[in-house]
């Protein structure tokens, strides 16, 4: 797969002289730009070790590492505070959502597979009743696609193994 390389904004301040550029070399490991090489795990290789202790071995240290720098260009703001601002108000969102109980109550959403699913599941153990039948094929109906398939996803595109399950069902409950 070809490497794209990275072209610095030209409001971006320069790297610290710390943080090493990396290209990829091989399957085996990839090579430093000064010619070190790690493997695959992105352990240095202890002849390559580094005599300062630091090092970007792998792709999230690496923009860790540049993180400060790229952080510091206009707007930006400091990182910490904004991350504590962010998860305060995420936790206090989510309790206040919770139930004087302890518990939370949120939508349970299906699928067209798992109500195919069921469907045959029902009939083939004779379980199934003509309301079950009818409320379930309705509800497979209701989630076609506009090109006559079925999808997993609301908006997603149409998958031939749902269509395959529903067309079923649908056939079990007299379509």
């Amino acid at each position: 797969m070809p490497w794209r390389r990275w072209r610095r904004p030209a409001w971006a301040p320069l790297p610290p002289p710390s943080c090493r550029i990396w290209r990829r070399s091989s399957s085996t490991g990839t090579t430093r730009t000064d010619g070190t090489r790690t493997n695959r795990t992105g352990r240095i290789s202890p002849e390559h070790e580094d005599h300062d202790g630091g090092s970007c071995v792998t792709t999230a240290n690496g923009s860790l590492a540049a993180l400060p720098w790229l952080t510091s260009g206009p707007g930006a703001g400091d990182l910490e505070r904004d991350a504590a601002d962010a998860l305060a108000r995420s936790a206090g969102a989510l309790l206040g959502l919770q139930d004087p109980a302890g518990w939370w109550k949120g939508d349970l959403e299906t699928n067209v597979a798992i109500e195919a699913e069921d469907l045959l599941l029902r009939t083939f153990l004779g379980i199934c009743d003509d309301e079950v039948t009818s409320l379930t094929a309705n509800w497979i109906r209701s989630k076609q696609c506009a090109d006559g398939g079925w999808s997993n996803r609301y908006g997603g595109p149409s998958e031939l193994s749902l269509a395959v399950e529903a067309y079923t069902a649908l056939r079990l409950a007299g379509d």
